[in-house]
């Protein structure tokens, strides 16, 4: 006696089932990890703006709570350089480079070519009666509240609170938000824009 085995198929109901089922987790997922990976992105950036800052520091207790120039063909990121394990000679002026992953923010999506490090350094807490010029003081009268980094495009040092207003390139995570370094060394990433007035950027009131 011989017995038959039958090989049931999927019916066209249940393969369009399938395929809707496949198509909803799909839908709930993407957008999952995409967050994930933008959270991600932001807390590698803050990682860099808090060794940066750390390493600032560093580098003023050793220079009479001076932090390093941001101009005057003394940059601060090659001041601090040794600190954040860079090789002398590989980051400054051009031609050479100035890229470094610390440098770098995870979440840049501009021009490839255009490609520098993404934070500088509050001009506004320069001391104006200081000599040389572009000199800028650790002790700060309230360094829990005074903003020493911020986020930056490209191509340059020092960032200005009126920079943050006109190039929204700057806030570039989740919910129109950036990393901000403070002068006490912590990181806070806020959303939006900081305006110019806020006290957080200011040090001296004779700053424009």
């Amino acid at each position: 006696m011989s017995s038959r085995h039958h090989r049931r198929a999927f019916t066209l109901i249940e393969l369009l089932t399938v395929i809707a089922i496949i198509g909803i987790l799909a839908a709930i997922i993407i957008p999952t990890v995409g967050a994930v990976r933008a959270k991600a992105r932001t807390t590698q950036c803050a990682s860099n703006v808090r060794q940066i800052a750390t390493d600032m520091l560093l580098y003023a207790n050793e220079n009479k709570q001076l932090l390093p120039k941001a101009e005057g063909g003394n940059s601060w990121v090659i001041k601090i350089s040794p600190y954040l394990n860079i090789p002398p000679g590989t980051v400054g002026p051009p031609p050479l480079p100035r890229i470094a992953g610390v440098l770098m923010c995870p979440a840049y999506s501009g021009d490839p070519a255009l490609r520098d490090m993404n934070y500088g350094l509050n001009s506004a807490i320069e001391d104006k009666a200081l000599n040389p010029y572009w000199q800028y003081r650790l002790n700060v009268p309230a360094p829990a509240r005074t903003i020493l980094l911020a986020e930056l495009e490209t191509n340059s040092e020092i960032v200005t609170p009126a920079q943050t207003v006109v190039n929204k390139a700057v806030r570039r995570h989740a919910g129109n938000s950036a990393n901000y370094g403070f002068v006490d060394g912590h990181v806070e990433t806020l959303s939006g824009v900081i305006e110019p007035a806020d006290p957080r950027w200011y040090r001296f009131p004779t700053n424009p």
